[in-house]
């Protein structure tokens, strides 16, 4: 698509120039509410929006001060329409204490105005070029487990194929932060600078890059966009409640898409603030 400024302007005009520097240095930025155009209000919206989607697919209340101490089983759904409604047999439930809802997109109109927010767009612009897709459209429910988070490696891992130089600007992903997240919140976590080594962490990850892992640090509201090929995690969690996190990711149109949005209904699409972005996000 023909977007109305080249990336350097419309970099100024969203005041992201700092952040654009994150990106080049450390793989990842932190945007924080005040620059992102939304609200708390909007963040409350899609926070109820996603507990909501997780109560419709599992049959559990969860709440945000609780921490789940019964079994939780998935709801399998069994026909595509179902999947493009509410729920999805791709959803997914961690034994260490984590939800993964896919299709978030269809649960509410919120998701599709996160996806559409310029600021998210025009770093996804600065990262991969002007023409990028859509790959999916997530939502995490993350809580404390007796068995840790992902292992003593925190799971690390990046989101490119197992071939090296694992340097290609293909993806970029984005999490918006539902809940205030410390490091004993169980928040992201990354290995600032990895995206430049054009390694994947597999037989990589040394004791001294071990304990240069960070946690990502951030108010509810916050917009955290990184690098695919950065080195990240999950940190464990270890206070009670939930963690609540939106996340989608953006490819370059020569890959297939994770999650499949040839089927969401031209209402949703036209509807959106910006018609123009979500048919190019919706492989339209």
């Amino acid at each position: 698509m023909q977007w109305a400024h080249p990336i350097e302007q419309s970099l100024e005009q969203l005041d992201l120039v700092d952040h654009a520097d994150d990106l080049k240095r450390d793989g990842l930025t932190i945007v924080p509410l005040s620059r992102t155009g939304f609200t708390m209000a909007d963040v409350e919206v899609a926070r109820q929006a996603l507990l909501a989607a997780a109560y419709e697919r599992t049959g559990h209340q969860f709440r945000i001060d609780e921490t789940p101490c019964e079994e939780i089983q998935v709801k399998a759904s069994p026909t595509a329409r179902q999947r493009n409604a509410m729920t999805s047999e791709f959803d997914r439930l961690g034994a260490n204490g984590y939800l993964v809802m896919v299709y978030m997109l269809q649960a509410h109109p919120i998701f599709r105005d996160l996806v559409t927010n310029p600021v998210v767009n025009t770093l996804h612009r600065f990262m991969l070029g002007d023409d990028f897709r859509l790959t999916t459209s997530n939502g995490f429910v993350k809580w404390a487990h007796p068995e840790g988070s992902w292992g003593k490696y925190y799971g690390l891992h990046c989101d490119s194929p197992l071939v090296e130089p694992a340097n290609a600007r293909f993806a970029a992903n984005c999490n918006w932060f539902l809940t205030d997240c410390e490091a004993d919140d169980g928040p992201l976590c990354y290995l600032p600078g990895t995206h430049r080594t054009g390694k994947h962490p597999q037989g990589n990850v040394t004791p001294e890059l071990l304990a240069q892992v960070r946690p990502v640090e951030a108010e509810a509201g916050s917009l955290v966009i990184f690098d695919s090929t950065m080195w990240h995690g999950s940190w464990p969690r270890s206070k009670p409640g939930l963690r609540l996190t939106t996340h989608t990711q953006r490819r370059v149109p020569l890959l297939t898409p994770l999650s499949d949005f040839s089927g969401l209904g031209d209402e949703l699409i036209e509807g959106s603030k910006d018609p123009e972005v979500m048919r190019m996000l919706c492989w339209r």
